[in-house]
């Protein structure tokens, strides 16, 4: 079975520090981890602009979604709703990457905007 850490697959759950669940239930401990609101959520920031906001929001997954199996587990992403990327979003292996990579993207969601508040202004269709 996929995730149980010992059968020789690699394991599919892993907890916020990156280690996978040990036993022959680590659904059952990321489920109960995962339903911690507090502990899935690493950073959420807004940026607003003059017709709307942006929600730049990194999560733990917990479930690898290397779906390949290569590499380190990936489990955590940030995602962008809203905006001119709105949707886009970036996949990382530990929180440390994910907290940088956020930092990151809430510049790209603040540049994002400068651009389509330079297209209303400048270019007009």
């Amino acid at each position: 079975m996929v995730g149980i850490v010992g059968t020789g697959q690699r394991p599919l759950y892993y907890d916020i520090n990156g280690k996978p669940y040990e036993g022959n239930k680590p659904h059952l401990q990321w489920a109960r981890d995962k339903a911690s609101k507090d502990s899935a959520r690493i950073q959420q920031d807004y940026v607003f602009w003059g017709f709307g906001k942006s929600n730049v929001s990194t999560v733990w997954l917990g479930l690898d979604h290397s779906f390949d199996g290569k590499g380190p587990p990936i489990i955590f992403e940030t995602m962008i709703f809203g905006g001119p990327i709105n949707g886009y979003q970036w996949r990382y292996s530990t929180k440390e990457e994910a907290l940088a990579g956020h930092k990151k993207v809430l510049y790209k969601a603040r540049f994002s905007i400068l651009i389509k508040l330079f297209e209303k202004i400048f270019i007009r269709d």
